[in-house]
């Protein structure tokens, strides 16, 4: 991909491992790196190795590591981080990290030029959304919300997800992935039932997110015990990637639909702005089945949230007390200020209405089971 990598982290408590193991990619000639590492294709193969007249292991590569942990994705900050790109002449940039990283890294590279930017490498090393394979960069302002959205003129070159790093990270951001993903997915083929697209849609765009949400609705139990055991199983993997890989089709083919509406709306109470995005947005989707009718959908979403750990009631939220009217007013005011809400429009009293009918729902199950 180029000889000039600069390499920003963002990794926390697991920076050293993560230098250390790219180092020794860069400084371990190809062919005897996949040796060390046990690979089937430590040989030479002569289709692989025939195309180009470079051979990889005569490059001499340069690299260098920037620390960017704690960095807010500000505008300012990714201007910073572009005059590093630049000065540095880089031809490619690698993120490493969690998501903060990862927006800079594609905010500064549009900074540097939206259509001749450096080749972008993402490496996230832990999944706790599925925003790892997309060109999008989110500015939040100093309470939480979100200020503005950027997105490269064309994706990433690649994106590496080692799943022995991202197994180390905390459980509860697996399970922020996985809801993060059912409600993309889920607001995908709610938005075009809205829309009547649904049978003009590219079959495979479609295919895609109704196989994405049903990888997740099988394993996700599976995975996140796995995860707890510290175990990569077949279901870890096949979970990982699904929230990590497929956001593609979501963006195609729907629009925000209620969930990520009331995720922001939901950001005016207190307790909810230290819960991941998608522990949150997991809920909202709870109340976005209630809000299109899907009763008979619900349930068997709330018992796989309820096992994993994704909220499912006030209480479960942090917010035990709230009332219609609390949600009514957050809502008015967030409808009048927030960016990046949907195509469709809501109102603040659907909104009120289908969380308290949601909550109604939900705790009469509980009380049922029990």
């Amino acid at each position: 991909m180029g000889s000039r990598y600069l390499i920003i982290t963002g990794c926390g408590p697991i920076t050293e491992r993560v230098i250390k193991t790219m180092s020794a990619s860069f400084d371990s000639p190809l062919v005897a790196f996949r040796k060390e590492n046990g690979s089937a294709y430590g040989q030479r193969i002569p289709f692989m190795c025939s195309y180009g007249k470079v051979d990889p292991e005569s490059l001499k590569i340069e690299y260098q590591f920037l620390d960017y942990e704690g960095l807010e994705v500000t505008v300012e900050n990714a201007k910073k981080l572009a005059e590093e790109i630049q000065a540095y002449r880089a031809d490619v940039v690698v993120a490493a990290g969690g998501g903060k990283v990862l927006d800079l890294v594609r905010a500064a590279a549009t900074v540097v030029d939206a259509f001749r930017r450096p080749k972008v490498v993402l490496f996230p090393t832990v999944v706790a959304s599925n925003a790892s394979c997309t060109s999008m960069s989110i500015f939040y302002n100093a309470e939480g919300k979100m200020a503005d959205l950027w997105n490269m003129a064309y994706p990433a070159e690649a994106v590496i997800v080692d799943t022995s790093i991202v197994i180390s990270a905390p459980v509860r951001t697996l399970v922020a992935a996985i809801g993060d993903q059912v409600s993309s997915c889920l607001e995908a083929i709610h938005s075009l039932e809205y829309f009547k697209m649904t049978d003009t849609m590219d079959r495979l765009a479609l295919a895609t997110a109704q196989s994405t949400l049903d990888i997740l609705v099988k394993y996700a139990v599976e995975a996140v015990a796995a995860m707890k055991r510290g175990e990569i199983t077949k279901e870890f993997e096949w979970v990982v990637s699904a929230c990590a890989y497929l956001p593609g089709p979501f963006s195609a083919i729907g629009s925000i639909n209620l969930a990520h509406t009331l995720d922001e709306i939901l950001l005016g109470f207190e307790p909810i702005t230290k819960l991941l995005h998608g522990l949150t947005v997991g809920y909202c989707q709870l109340v976005e089945l209630v809000y299109w009718g899907k009763i008979d959908e619900l349930y068997p979403y709330v018992d796989i949230f309820k096992a994993i750990g994704i909220p499912c009631t006030f209480a479960e939220l942090g917010i035990p007390d709230v009332i219609y009217e609390d949600i009514y007013k957050l809502a008015e005011k967030a409808l009048a200020e927030v960016a990046g809400l949907g195509a469709i429009k809501f109102s603040a009293q659907s909104m009120a209405n289908a969380m308290i009918k949601t909550e109604s729902l939900i705790t009469e199950y509980f009380a049922k089971r029990s």
